[in-house]
C-alpha cells in the first residue's frame, strides 16, 4: 500500500529555506491528516498538443500545496534549485505510465 509522499523528495537547505520548510511541514501535516484515508495519487498525460494532470482529491489537494508553497518563495529562494519540483514515476510522486512533470517558479515570465 502506497502512503502519501507527495513532498517527501524535498531537499531544503537551511537556513535560507526554512521559513519555507515549516511551512510546508505545516500543509504536509495537515494534508496528511485529511487524507489519511485517501491516498494522495496522481497521473500526468501528454496527448494531441495536450498536458492533462488526473488526481483524485488528496493528489490535487497535495499539487495545490506544492503550487502555493512554490508561490511564496522569496527572490533570492526563486533562484536556487529549491524553484521548481519534479513529479515523475521514478520519484515515486506520479502513477505508472504518467510523463515526467516539472512545475517551476519563473518570476520573470
Amino acid at each position: 500500500m502506497r502512503t502519501p509522499h507527495l513532498f517527501a523528495p524535498f531537499c531544503l537547505y537551511k537556513p535560507l529555506y526554512e521559513p519555507l520548510q515549516e511551512r510546508l511541514q505545516r500543509y504536509l501535516i495537515t494534508w496528511r491528516e485529511s487524507a489519511m484515508e485517501e491516498i494522495e495519487k496522481l497521473k500526468v498525460d501528454y496527448k494531441d498538443g495536450e498536458v492533462e494532470t488526473w488526481g483524485n482529491r488528496a493528489g490535487l489537494r497535495g499539487l495545490g500545496e506544492l503550487c502555493l508553497g512554490l508561490s511564496e518563495l522569496s527572490a533570492e529562494q526563486a533562484k536556487t534549485p529549491a524553484n521548481h519540483y519534479h513529479i515523475e514515476e521514478c520519484m515515486n510522486n506520479a502513477e505508472p505510465g504518467s510523463v515526467p512533470l516539472i512545475i517551476t517558479l519563473k518570476l520573470d515570465l
